[in-house]
Formats: C-alpha cells, sequence, structure tokens
C-alpha cells in the first residue's frame, strides 16, 4: 500500500457518485427554464416539460 495515500472521506465518495446525476437534472433545469424565459419558440427548442407532455399524451393515445 502506498504510504501517502489517504482515504477519501464520505462526502467526497458521494460527491463523486453523484456527480453525474446532478449534472444531467442542473442541465435539463437549465434547458426548461432558457426555453421558459428566453422566449425560445417551442417549435425551434421545445422545453423538457412540453417533451414529457407530449410523450404522456401520446402513450395514453396509443393505448
Amino acid at each position: 500500500m502506498n504510504p501517502t495515500y489517504q482515504p477519501k472521506s464520505w462526502l467526497a465518495k458521494q460527491a463523486n457518485r453523484f456527480a453525474p446525476a446532478l449534472f444531467f437534472i442542473g442541465l435539463v433545469l437549465l434547458w426548461e427554464l432558457v426555453c421558459r424565459f428566453g422566449h425560445v419558440p417551442n417549435y425551434i427548442l421545445p422545453s423538457p416539460s412540453a417533451i414529457f407532455t407530449a410523450f404522456l399524451t401520446w402513450s395514453f393515445l396509443a393505448g
């Protein structure tokens, strides 16, 4: 074992574990905010909530 090795703390391990998921959630949140408050037309860049609503509508119509 390397004598200069220091084990990571619990918080550092959890931060490394959840970093990709938190980045994805932040990216989707930023996308939603840009679409909602940036006045981006829905036909150019639909918001994640519009995509999710359309998905649910079509899934219920499909049966």
